[in-house]
């Protein structure tokens, strides 16, 4: 079986503004890897049911996977499983220059995730102007959150229900 990877799909695609994914099936997807990353016009995504009745059980790694998308303002992940996920570090992460040409700063739900394999969330929004995140996952394997909120001096909300880890807070 061959594994697919979508790495660098987009990659600077800048005239690309939406992106949606509804009902996608891709049982071999193994990396999403920088897939959208600089894609400067994007400014919505959308993932839904991903894996409902469809499979993205491969799926390893979704590292900046939106890195460098600064106007990027609206993100929702839905109901999605993923059962070999490991990373997703610096998923939207900016660089510092960056920064402040930003219009990351709309809503970003990530609501019933489930990944038992995930370990790190290491820079998410690494220097992300963000506003209000909501989160309702289940990570019970997550060992490191280093940095996932690094310089996001705008961020004024963070909505956790049902945060299942195996973190501990000191």
């Amino acid at each position: 079986r061959v594994l697919f990877r979508s790495e660098e799909l987009f990659f600077n695609c800048s005239r690309l503004y939406d992106s949606y994914f509804i009902n996608f099936d891709s049982p071999n997807l193994e990396t999403v890897r920088r897939m959208f990353s600089n894609c400067n016009g994007l400014t919505n995504i959308k993932l839904e049911n991903i894996l409902e009745n469809v499979s993205i059980s491969k799926l390893i790694t979704m590292e900046e996977m939106f890195a460098n998308c600064y106007k990027l303002n609206n993100f929702s992940l839905y109901n999605i499983t993923f059962l070999e996920l490991i990373t997703m570090e610096k998923m939207f992460s900016l660089e510092i220059n960056q920064k402040f040409f930003s219009a990351l700063s709309g809503s970003f739900e990530f609501i019933n995730i489930y990944a038992p394999k995930l370990i790190s969330m290491e820079e998410m929004f690494n220097n992300s102007i963000i506003y209000n995140i909501n989160f309702k996952v289940y990570v019970p394997n997550l060992k490191t959150t280093v940095g996932m909120f690094n310089n996001c001096e705008s961020l004024n909300t963070i909505i956790i229900s049902n945060f299942i880890s195996s973190l501990s807070i000191k």
